[in-house]
């Protein structure tokens, strides 16, 4: 995950473990972000560079201060209850963070908008299946997930403001192996 104060953040390995920071100017500085292996998947810098948020604890979307490492839930799950908050992203002008959770359905997850400054959470999919990948364009005006709505992992895009005017971009072999995904 790119950063606009010219780091990256990665993980040495696969699934939970410690964020690191590399910074791009420096390249034999490599730092631990959190000490904790409790960190899924990719994390999101905000447009600033000046936090990330991520999947944190198995169900939480957290925001971390790059320069403190300070950290707090900004979207708790509930992992006694299987509700699981994942896959988060700032958007472009950091108003907003995308994720995909099971909040609703605890089969299926959603794609669903959380505004920062009001702490409303808008529920944008409501498909039979699994939407997870949010991602948002450059402009902020789509997001793009995946679905297995056809039976087969596919690309979509929808308005990021309301959910609406959901489109299938790819067309995969359906009820096959073959898919898109994240």
């Amino acid at each position: 995950s790119w950063a606009s104060k010219y780091k990256i953040a990665f993980f040495p390995k696969y699934g939970f473990q410690v964020i690191y920071l590399f910074d791009l100017f420096n390249p034999s500085v490599k730092e631990k972000l959190i000490e904790e292996y409790t960190v899924h998947k990719t994390p999101s810098f905000s447009p600033d560079g000046n936090s990330l948020i991520c999947y944190f604890n198995n169900q939480d979307i957290t925001q971390i201060d790059i320069a403190t490492r300070d950290y707090i839930t900004i979207i708790p799950g509930d992992k006694n209850n299987g509700i699981y908050n994942m896959e988060p992203e700032f958007s472009p002008d950091g108003k907003n963070i995308v994720f995909s959770s099971n909040m609703y359905e605890k089969v299926n997850r959603d794609i669903y908008l959380y505004d920062i400054n009001s702490k409303n959470i808008q529920r944008l999919t409501t498909l039979d299946s699994i939407e997870s990948s949010p991602h948002f364009s450059k402009d902020a005006l789509k997001i793009f997930f995946v679905s297995n709505f056809d039976g087969t992992y596919q690309i979509y895009s929808m308005n990021s403001n309301d959910g609406y005017e959901q489109k299938q971009l790819t067309f995969g072999p359906k009820n096959h192996n073959f898919g898109y995904y994240e």
